[in-house]
């Protein structure tokens, strides 16, 4: 989780050898198609447009509809968290920080994090590990679009994509 947040970018993102992190990159971002080369020497955590497995494409897809839901007022993350473990997604407790951590940072709109009322500035693996301990006390705003769009042609690549929240 914290080559996530600290090598966004970087090819594997920055893993090398044989620690427990190295083989959970390839297996949960890398060969799903969370986090690809998006550029010559640039990689990033894409959105589910980009991700061609289709099971995780519907997982993004409805953590995206959660963010952006979360626009008018913060979201707690408890309902998000109960609708991903249950069917039709399924998916293990343990993998849903990783997956919020990639979610976000793919996400092409600012996303605020509030830990207990208080905005979490600096975004650390304990912030995402912590919504799934106390989803209650965590929640989520998504920046309304009117003023995302006033400072988004600051943030464009190269190749027009928006940048993420991240980088």
């Amino acid at each position: 989780m914290r080559a996530m947040l600290e090598n966004l970018g970087i090819d594997n993102l920055g893993l090398t050898g044989f620690g427990p992190d190295v083989p959970i990159f390839p297996a949960n971002l890398l060969n799903t198609g969370i986090y690809q080369q998006i550029a010559e020497e640039r990689y990033s955590f894409v959105g589910s447009d980009h991700v061609n497995d289709q099971n995780v494409k519907h997982v993004l897809r409805a953590i995206e509809e959660f963010f952006l839901d979360a626009t008018e007022t913060p979201r707690s993350f408890r309902e998000l968290i109960d609708i991903l473990l249950s069917p039709p997604y399924g998916i293990r407790a343990d993998i849903i920080p990783i997956l919020f951590a990639a979610a976000y940072l793919g996400f092409p709109r600012p996303l605020n994090l509030m830990d207990e009322g208080v905005y979490v500035k600096d975004l650390k693996a304990e912030t995402f590990e912590r919504i799934l301990q106390v989803p209650d006390k965590i929640t989520v705003q998504c920046v309304p679009l009117p003023l995302f769009k006033s400072y988004m042609p600051f943030v464009l690549l190269e190749n027009e994509r928006p940048m993420t929240a991240m980088e």
